[in-house]
């Protein structure tokens, strides 16, 4: 396949996308008209200023601007604007369906009332299946900082909510050196008994061995990024033959660590996808990054040769990955399919 039949067929690949935040998909435009909506003062004035202050280095400095980026979101209007861009920009790519995570911590630490983060995302939620034909759906993430009492009680406060507002899945992300994965046991086990698919952050400051004791003590469906799993065999193995959904975003890792990940080459996606792990391709923090979905299959077809086989199959463990019922992981598969049949 030469390279303009490949970007055709990315471009109109179906995807579903599992690894993107909602802080981190808000576009420059978009940060600076609700600063000023909400007369917060942010540390830039232009869209060129916030393209400039994305230029990090390591994670902490990552995270620092995350957190002046969660600032601007203040009413359930604001969540929701935020949401409505997340599906314009998701139809623009072909995604059709997105699981969007949020920090709700990020958001209560701020006084922000839970009823106004939900009720923007069922606003929100809403108007992009109206406006779009896009589905959406949530992971409230735990921030890995809270105590294992403030993460159960966060869990417990969005079982009223879930169903309206299309929570369907808890995660954790936030500082990973220094806090045990399994310090929120309890809030993962309780999101298993209320119906919450599970998820988290890891391997990507931590060593392997946080990935073992993740897995032994946490109720986990899928990790997201698990990029240093690579640096023990075992553990891939074991990724491998479980098939263990791994929701990689590989453009992040390399805009986010540059010393760690040089390029595609040097990134654990290459041995993960030798090894026949169940990996996924998503954004993770796409206007932060200033990469999407796309660029992400675009850099990572051409650093790796893949051919149409080979995307048929990446887009394809996104979906049966996916927190959604079987029926509809079948119909994504047959559409696939379809698309991928010869003419």
């Amino acid at each position: 396949m030469d390279d303009h039949k490949r970007l055709d067929f990315i471009h109109a690949l179906p995807k579903v996308e599992l690894h993107v935040h909602l802080e981190g998909a808000i576009a420059p435009e978009r940060l600076l008209m609700l600063g000023r909506r909400n007369g917060i003062a942010l540390p830039y004035d232009t869209v060129a200023q916030v393209r400039a202050a994305h230029a990090f280095s390591n994670l902490d400095e990552f995270l620092g601007h995350f957190g002046a980026v969660c600032s601007v979101l203040n009413t359930s209007e604001d969540f929701a604007d935020a949401v409505l861009d997340l599906g314009a920009d998701a139809r623009r790519q072909n995604i059709h369906y997105r699981e969007v995570m949020f920090t709700l911590a990020q958001h209560q630490r701020r006084g922000i009332p839970l009823e106004a983060v939900v009720a923007g995302l069922q606003i929100g939620r809403q108007r992009c299946r109206e406006q779009h034909g896009v589905e959406i759906a949530f992971i409230a993430d735990i921030d890995r900082t809270m105590s294992a009492a403030e993460a159960r009680a966060m869990v417990d406060s969005l079982a009223t909510f879930s169903l309206s507002a299309g929570v369907v899945a808890v995660g954790m992300d936030g500082q990973e050196v220094g806090i045990s994965p399994a310090t929120h046991r309890d809030a993962f086990l309780r999101a298993r008994e209320l119906g919450f698919h599970t998820t988290a952050h890891l391997g990507w400051d931590e060593d392997p061995e946080a990935i073992w004791e993740a897995l032994d003590a946490l109720p986990l469906e899928r990790i997201d990024h698990g990029l240093r799993a690579v640096e023990d065999p075992r553990l891939i193995d074991v990724l491998v033959q479980r098939q263990i959904p791994l929701t990689l975003c590989p453009l992040s890792s390399l805009a986010v660590e540059p010393g760690r990940y040089p390029d595609l080459a040097a990134h654990p996606l290459r041995e993960m996808w030798r090894r026949g792990a169940a990996v996924t391709l998503n954004s993770d923090d796409p206007m932060m990054i200033g990469q999407d979905l796309l660029a992400n299959y675009i850099d990572v077809a051409r650093a790796y040769h893949l051919q149409r086989d080979d995307l048929v199959r990446l887009a394809g463990n996104g979906m049966r990955a996916a927190f959604v019922p079987e029926h509809l992981k079948r119909e994504w598969l047959q559409q696939l399919d379809r698309y991928a049949a010869p003419s």
